[in-house]
């Protein structure tokens, strides 16, 4: 299973044979080397975490900040609060 994470995306369940969301077309493969396999988290003020795979199946944790996500200047302000924050 991939997941896409276009916050906009309506249906981000996916084969893991597609390199693109049956859905809304987001890149499903990210630096074409990661997939998206589950939700670890959404719960984060700032963004949500999840479990990404490279090719060779090692697990990683993507945190993916909200803020990012809809504008530059909203993901500067998360980066600057996460950054003060850890």
């Amino acid at each position: 299973m991939s997941l896409c994470i276009n916050p906009n995306c309506q249906n981000p369940d996916n084969p893991d044979n597609l390199l693109r969301c049956q859905s809304c077309g987001s890149e499903l493969l990210l630096e074409g080397r990661y997939r998206v396999t589950r939700l670890l988290s959404d719960q984060g003020g700032y963004g949500d975490i999840y479990e990404i795979r490279d090719r060779s199946g090692i697990a990683k944790v993507l945190k993916v900040l909200r803020g990012c996500l809809k504008s530059r200047e909203s993901c500067k302000k998360a980066l600057s609060v996460y950054a003060v924050n850890r």
